[in-house]
């Protein structure tokens, strides 16, 4: 009785261990190609971008400077990361852009220097309005310079900013709009703004005693106002690409400052890796002299971008 027995246990341990997945023997669960089975969506999401330009055309509006030849090279760089549960949705965004200027047979000096740190955190809803607060700080890593013209007529470049200096931080608590997928529009009915100035000796560079709308008896400055931030792009074509990004900042509170930032680009890939880009930018700020300011360039470089 004991050889049949071990016979047939033997023939079941052979059908068994033939199978490419015991599991498909046993049918414990499903199978991937089971009518039943539904991946899991990822919660986590992030995209980095990264392009190198050189410009070859850069004018601003100061009419002492339009006729000269300005060259300029700069990289940006800029990671996101998205976390979505079923009931909140938490943003992280790290944006550097670092460049220097070169104006013939006069300066090189270092520009666009901006390190920014931005976090937001909002309902998980499919309404394209939604609650969301936001949180970001952002400052200058390097000596900041602007260039001046002495009693001889030449040029010399004159420290205007420094390492937190200045420095800012702001809070905002009020409305997402995300009009499509064309981008989104944010605006803060309660926004609170501090900014300072760590590096005093500023003051005396630019024999002042007020930077920033700091003075220079005192660290920080705090203002409460309206703040409203958009970044939309719409693509025309798989090489045709305008993008749009500003912040505006309106102070209610006593001292503060009225402060605009508006950039508009328009991007030309040829290739996955090459592009040309003619960019725009607008700052408007009260505290200085004239207090708007715009500037335009176009660049050519080397793009490379990373999403999952």
């Amino acid at each position: 009785m004991k050889i049949p027995i071990l016979i047939i246990t033997s023939l079941l341990l052979q059908q068994v261990l033939a199978q490419d997945d015991p599991c498909k023997f046993n049918c414990f669960h499903p199978t991937i190609n089971d009518t039943n089975y539904k991946p899991i969506p990822s919660k986590y999401k992030h995209a980095l971008n990264c392009s190198w330009q050189f410009a070859g055309l850069n004018i601003n509006s100061n009419p002492n400077s339009k006729s000269q030849l300005k060259l300029s090279g700069y990289s940006l760089i800029s990671y996101q990361f998205n976390h979505q549960s079923k009931a909140w949705k938490k943003q992280l965004e790290l944006y550097d852009e670092s460049g220097f200027l070169w104006i013939t047979d006069s300066l090189f000096i270092p520009e666009k220097d901006l390190t920014r740190i931005k976090s937001a955190i909002s309902r998980t809803s499919d309404k394209p309005i939604k609650l969301q607060i936001t949180s970001s700080f952002q400052t200058q890593k390097l000596k900041g310079f602007t260039p001046i013209t002495d009693s001889l007529g030449i040029k010399a470049p004159r420290q205007s900013s420094g390492f937190q200096s200045p420095g800012s931080f702001l809070l905002n608590g009020g409305l997402e709009f995300q009009p499509g997928k064309i981008g989104s529009i944010e605006l803060s009915l309660a926004s609170g703004k501090v900014m300072w100035m760590l590096n005093k000796q500023l003051y005396s560079f630019q024999n002042t005693t007020e930077l920033y709308g700091i003075s220079i008896d005192k660290q920080y400055k705090i203002e409460g106002g309206l703040n409203l931030q958009s970044k939309l792009e719409k693509a025309f074509s798989s090489r045709l690409r305008w993008e749009h990004t500003s912040t505006w900042f309106y102070p209610v509170s006593k001292g503060g400052d009225a402060d605009i930032q508006i950039r508009n680009a328009v991007f030309w890939k040829p290739s996955t890796t090459f592009q040309a880009c003619l960019r725009t930018t607008y700052s408007y700020n009260e505290t200085r002299f004239p207090p708007g300011t715009w500037t335009g360039e176009l660049s050519l470089g080397y793009v490379f971008v990373k999403n999952p």
